[in-house]
C-alpha cells in the first residue's frame, strides 16, 4: 500500500532533486514473467529509490538485515516496502549469518511473478566502477530454475547508475538497463562454487557496459576533463545534439575505455598528456573561467530567448525565492546540525551511516520539509483568504515554480560566466591567449588519440 502511494510522489521529488534524470534500455525488460535486476551501488538508499520509480512493475528488494531493526519498523520494511533481509557475514559478528530464509523468500516472490532487485557489490561506495560482485544473483536464478525444473526461466538484467554526484542537489543521473545477461556453456566437471563464480563474471561484464566504468579510480578526473575538452568536437563531427543523452553517455564510456587502453599501451605518453591537461584546468581555475568560455562553443552565449527569459522571468524567480527560502534554509540547517555528524565510516560492530548516505539524507530531508511546508502553506493561505480552491491552486503551482526557479538559476549563472569571461579575456590577455592556444593543441592531440583508438577497435 505505502509502496504504491509513495512511488509517484517520490518520482516527482526526484525530478526536482536531479537536474537531469534519464532512463534508457526499457525495451530490454521482458513483457511478462519475473526478472532479477542487478545494479551497481554508488549511493546507498538513493539507488533502489531511483530504480524503483524508473520501472513500472513493483519490485522486491534485497537489503542489509542490520538496517531492518525490530518490531513495527521491520514489519513495515518487509510488508509495505517489499524488502527481503540479507545477513552479511562480515557485518554480523554477534549473529551467525543464515540466509536460507532469504533464498526461500526470493523463490516465493519469483514464483508469484514478482521481480527482485539486488546490489551484488553488497556494499555501497561512490566510485565510477563495478567492484567485485557476490554470487547471490546467479544462486537465486539457478536455485529457482532448479525448483521449477526449468519451466520458468528468470532473466538477469543489469542496471547501471551513473551520477555526476549523487550527494549534491541538482546533479545528474542516467540509468541504463542492459540486455539480459547471456551465460556461455561451461564445462560439466566444474564444481558448483566455480560455476557461480564464472557466471558472476559475466554479470560483472554486463554491468560494466551499463556505466562509465573507470577501473583505475585515479583516472576519474582525467576522464571528466577529456570529456569537457572533446565533447563538443565529438558531437560536431558526428552531427549529434547535446540533447542526445544516450550518445553523449556512450561517448563518455568510450573515453573511459580509451583512457584505460592508453594507460597500459603508452604509459609515458599517457602521463605527459595527463599532466598537461591537469595544468590546463589548473590555469582555468586560477583565472576562474570555464573551458566552455575558452572554447566559445556558443553553449553559454546569450541568445534572444535566454535574454528575454532572464528579463521577463525575474519577477517569478523572486516569488520562488520568497516561497522556498525558509524550507530550503531549514533543510540545510537540519542536515548540517542533526544528520551530517552521523555520516561516519562504517564500523564492523555497530550500524552507522557511512558517507555514501549523504545523497539519501539530503534528498529525504528536502522532500519531507518541502511536503510539510506545502501542506502548512496551503492551510494558512486557506484560512487567511477563506478561498480554499485558490489556496490549492497556489500550492499545486509551487512545484512548477520550483522547476522554473532551478532552470532560471542555471541560465543566469551561465550568463554571468559568459559576461565575466569577456572581462577576464581583456584583463589577462596573455594568459587567455595561452589557454586558447593550449586548448587548441590539446584537442589536436586528443583527435590523434581518437584515431589510434578507433583503428585499434576496427
Amino acid at each position: 500500500m505505502l509502496y504504491a502511494l509513495l512511488k509517484p510522489l517520490i518520482r516527482i521529488f526526484l525530478k526536482a532533486y536531479f537536474r537531469s534524470f534519464e532512463v534508457f534500455g526499457q525495451e530490454n525488460i521482458p513483457k511478462s514473467g519475473p526478472v532479477i535486476y542487478v545494479a551497481n551501488h554508488p549511493s546507498a538508499a538513493l539507488d533502489p529509490i531511483v530504480i524503483a520509480v524508473s520501472l513500472k512493475e513493483k519490485l522486491f528488494f534485497l537489503a542489509a538485515a542490520e538496517f531492518f531493526g525490530k518490531g513495527l519498523q521491520k514489519s513495515i520494511f518487509e510488508k509495505e516496502f517489499n524488502m527481503i533481509p540479507v545477513y552479511r557475514p562480515w557485518k554480523s559478528k554477534k549473529q551467525k549469518a543464515q540466509n536460507q530464509n532469504m533464498f526461500e523468500d526470493c523463490f516465493k516472490s519469483l514464483g508469484k511473478g514478482n521481480s527482485i532487485l539486488l546490489f551484488p557489490e553488497a556494499t555501497s561506495e561512490t566510485v565510477s566502477k563495478i567492484r567485485d560482485l557476490k554470487t547471490g544473483a546467479i544462486r537465486i536464478k539457478m536455485g529457482f530454475e532448479s525448483i521449477t525444473q526449468g519451466n520458468i526461466k528468470v532473466p538477469i538484467i543489469p542496471i547501471g547508475l551513473s551520477y555526476t554526484n549523487p550527494h549534491e542537489f541538482q546533479s545528474k543521473v542516467l540509468l541504463k538497463m542492459g540486455k539480459p545477461v547471456e551465460f556461455p556453456q561451461l564445462p560439466e566437471n566444474l564444481e558448483l562454487a566455480d560455476i557461480y563464480r564464472e557466471k558472476t563474471k559475466e554479470i560483472q561484464k554486463a554491468l560494466e557496459d551499463c556505466i562509465i566504468h573507470i577501473e583505475n579510480s585515479e583516472n576519474e578526473s582525467l576522464v571528466k576533463k577529456v570529456n569537457r575538452l572533446f565533447a563538443n568536437i565529438y558531437r560536431n563531427e558526428n552531427d549529434l545534439s547535446p540533447k542526445d543523452k544516450l550518445s553523449n553517455f556512450e561517448f563518455k564510456q568510450s573515453v573511459a575505455k580509451a583512457t584505460a587502453h592508453f594507460e597500459v599501451e603508452t604509459p609515458e605518453e599517457f602521463k605527459k598528456i595527463d599532466n598537461r591537461i591537469s595544468l590546463y584546468f589548473e590555469k582555468l581555475n586560477q583565472l576562474k573561467v570555464s573551458n566552455d568560455s575558452i572554447e566559445r562553443s556558443g553553449r553559454d552565449e546569450l541568445s534572444v530567448f535566454k535574454t528575454l527569459l532572464l528579463i521577463l522571468g525575474f519577477p517569478y524567480y523572486l516569488i520562488g525565492i520568497c516561497y522556498f527560502f525558509f524550507p530550503y534554509q531549514l533543510a540545510k540547517y537540519i542536515f548540517r546540525t542533526q544528520l551530517k555528524s552521523k555520516l561516519e565510516s562504517e564500523n564492523q560492530d555497530d550500524v552507522v551511516l557511512g558517507n555514501q548516505f549523504t545523497g539519501t539524507l539530503i534528498f529525504g530531508v528536502g522532500a519531507v520539509i518541502y511536503l510539510v511546508w506545502g501542506v502548512v502553506f496551503f492551510i494558512v493561505l486557506g484560512i487567511y483568504t477563506n478561498a480554499w480552491v485558490y489556496a490549492l491552486i497556489v500550492s499545486i503551482l509551487s512545484y512548477p515554480l520550483l522547476r522554473f526557479m532551478l532552470f532560471y538559476a542555471r541560465i543566469a549563472f551561465r550568463a554571468v560566466v559568459v559576461i565575466k569571461s569577456y572581462f577576464i579575456a581583456t584583463k589577462h590577455k596573455k594568459d587567455w591567449e595561452f589557454l586558447v592556444k593550449e586548448r587548441r593543441e590539446l584537442v589536436e592531440i586528443l583527435k590523434n588519440y581518437q584515431e589510434k583508438y578507433s583503428a585499434k577497435k576496427s
